[in-house]
This record gives C-alpha cells, sequence and structure tokens, in this order.
C-alpha cells in the first residue's frame, strides 16, 4: 500500500512541475506579443493628437526665441533657419514680427509701429493649423528700446 501512495506522489510532482512549466511558457509568450503589439502600435500611430502638440511646439518655438534673444537681434535669416529646424517635414509656418516704439506724453502713452518683418511661407491657407502669439520688450541700457508682438501659425502642408 505505500508503494502505491509513493508512486502516486510522484506522478503528482511530475505533473505539477509539468504543468508550472507550461503555465510560465504560456506567460511569457503572452507578455512578448503583448510587447510587440504595443511596439507597433506606437509607430503606426505616433502622434494621438496631432494638432494638440503641433500648437503646444509653436508656442515653445515663440518662447525659446524669445529667451535666445532672436527678437532684440531681429535677425528673420537666423529665426528662419532656427524655426526650420524645430518644425517637421510637412509643416508649414507663417509668422509676423512686429516692433513698437512708445512716445509718452505726460500721462498719455502711445505705440507706434516702427517696423514689421514677414518670415516663412506666404501661404496662409493652411489645413489644420494652429497660431501662438507672444508679447516681447527689448530693453537697452535702462531703456525699453522697442515693444513687440510675434505671430506664428503653422499648419500641415495641403496635399
Amino acid at each position: 500500500m505505500s508503494d502505491i501512495i509513493r508512486k502516486s506522489k510522484k506522478f503528482r510532482i511530475k505533473n505539477g512541475f509539468v504543468f508550472s512549466i507550461d503555465a510560465l511558457l504560456a506567460i511569457s509568450i503572452m507578455l512578448i506579443l503583448l510587447g510587440l503589439m504595443s511596439f507597433y502600435s506606437i509607430r503606426i500611430y505616433p502622434e494621438t493628437f496631432p494638432l494638440a502638440n503641433l500648437q503646444l511646439k509653436t508656442n515653445d518655438i515663440l518662447i525659446l526665441l524669445d529667451k535666445l534673444g532672436y527678437f532684440s537681434q531681429g535677425n528673420s535669416q537666423a529665426i528662419f533657419q532656427f524655426v526650420n529646424k524645430s518644425l517637421e517635414n510637412g509643416i508649414e509656418w507663417h509668422m509676423t514680427i512686429e516692433y513698437y516704439t512708445s512716445i509718452i506724453n505726460g500721462t498719455n502713452v502711445s505705440f507706434v509701429l516702427n517696423k514689421t518683418i514677414d518670415i516663412g511661407t506666404n501661404s496662409t491657407k493652411f489645413s489644420n493649423s494652429v497660431s501662438a502669439t507672444r508679447i516681447f520688450t527689448i530693453i537697452n541700457s535702462t531703456n525699453v528700446s522697442y515693444y513687440g508682438r510675434v505671430k506664428l501659425i503653422s499648419g500641415y502642408k495641403n496635399s
């Protein structure tokens, strides 16, 4: 009787061992399949909200241009190159930079448009376009030299 019990325990242990390897193999295959599916699904759909991402990028470009001093230099070629490097292919953009001088007459303050710079694509008909606007000041020594307003419109190229 004890011999039969020993054989049945060995049989159960072997079956349990095989069942554990089988379950471990099934779980590892499922994890590999889930990893591959998520990897390829990310590659197929790189941007879930392309206009929201373009809006954030457009606003970030204006902040960087202001913080790095591109507007105070007024170099349109340098601004053009910076924006082109910042935006990926397939995106058209147009930027308008306006420089204002302030005239103080007693308690009245007025702003006079000094110059305007237009950079980028001349076409303003973009499909799915976004825009961002930023106000900036240019200070030389202790005086404010210019106030400025910049508007950047960016959008996907029409096909």
